[in-house]
């Protein structure tokens, strides 16, 4: 008897020291990541060029034209859809105040404006993730910070997006800049630097399915479009040879042309798809603000990400998805509109959770 009493209570020490075990080691991580953004707290302080602002800014961002001069027939990007008929972007970081920019301007800002602005949010996302390590888990979503930190990321999100969509060049340039030197540096960083920013953004096992299955879709119809646009190519080389006459070969170029051009437009808007996909539909506000300040100088870009990731896990490189054949092309295209149809179920009320896209995660 004294014997099953003594084996219940070391039973009982050791389920306490465990559990201690445990809480210790939930705070040796939270004071690491702590420690860790407030070390890009203070490189960022030394960078920032706008003050906060105090108060909360409101939403009021139009892109429709610029979409559909792309060849969209409605806004994907959910935080930009339910204020398309607005001329302009309402920034709160703007020489330490907030403005409302015309839409069309923001894509006419140089490298050296987007990188202070962007820097200037990154900075305001550190300082709030910061402030959310010292709140407890279940009061995270109803903090002020938390809030604070939606809005940044709503923000950041809509400059960059409508440099993409209005400045394809710009956009490429900053995706490629050192946001200290304010310099492009294309292809500066490893893999294993994008394998640390993903680390960090601590996706779940549901959240990494669906960008595992976002990422194998969007290179399969990469490389449908990449097979259309050969094809394209060889016969307009050939047409060039044939003998015909002429007005003839010129309605069938035209024709062509016109094609290839829209397959580029197709490649661009599917890319703006995809990564809409993963940072507004998968990813929750408060990783993506993760992404941007663990980057910081750098900004996450999407697929190097996913590839970086992807490949660490042991998945297929890019390519084996762009060059696959085993199924024909109109299955590939079919099996993308998926994407589409999945960012009409994100809402700005869901900006905050992940929203399952795989069938299986559901």
């Amino acid at each position: 008897m004294h014997l099953q009493e003594r084996t219940q209570a070391l039973e009982a020490e050791l389920a306490q020291s465990s559990a201690q075990l445990q809480q210790l080691q939930a705070l040796q991580t939270s004071l690491r990541t702590k420690n860790q953004l407030l070390e890009k707290l203070l490189h960022l302080n030394k960078q920032a060029d706008f003050k906060a602002s105090p108060e909360l800014p409101q939403r009021s961002v139009t892109v429709l034209d610029l979409y559909k001069q792309r060849g969209f027939k409605t806004v994907p990007e959910p935080m930009l859809a339910v204020m398309q008929t607005l001329p302009a972007l309402r920034l709160t970081i703007w020489d330490g105040g907030e403005e409302m920019i015309p839409v069309q301007d923001v894509g006419k800002l140089g490298l050296q404006e987007v990188a202070k602005l962007y820097t200037a949010y990154v900075h305001q996302m550190a300082a709030c993730l910061a402030q959310l390590t010292d709140t407890l888990p279940t009061e995270q979503s109803s903090s002020p910070a938390m809030q604070r930190l939606s809005e940044l990321v709503t923000e950041c999100g809509s400059l960059i997006v409508i440099t993409l969509i209005s400045n394809p060049k710009g956009f490429k340039d900053l995706q490629n800049c050192n946001m200290d030197e304010r310099i492009v540096c294309p292809d500066a960083q490893p893999p294993s630097f994008y394998c640390e920013v993903m680390a960090a953004m601590q996706h779940t096992g549901s959240q990494t399915q669906d960008w595992l299955h976002l990422r194998q879709l969007f290179y399969f119809k990469i490389g449908q479009l990449a097979r259309e646009r050969k094809a394209l190519v060889m016969n307009m080389t050939q047409c060039q040879m044939d003998m015909g006459h002429v007005s003839d070969k010129l309605t069938q170029m035209t024709r062509w042309a016109d094609q290839l051009r829209e397959n580029g437009a197709e490649e661009y808007r599917s890319y703006c798809m995809f990564a809409t996909a993963f940072l507004r539909g998968i990813s929750t506000s408060k990783q993506i603000a993760t992404g941007h300040v663990c980057a910081f100088p750098w900004i996450p870009t999407v697929y190097k990400l996913l590839e970086a990731e992807a490949v660490r896990r042991g998945h297929p490189p890019m390519q084996t998805y762009i060059e696959d054949t085993s199924v024909d092309d109109l299955h590939h295209a079919a099996n993308f509109t998926a994407v589409a149809s999945y960012l009409e179920t994100i809402t700005l009320e869901s900006l905050e959770v992940h929203v399952p896209f795989w069938s299986d995660s559901r």
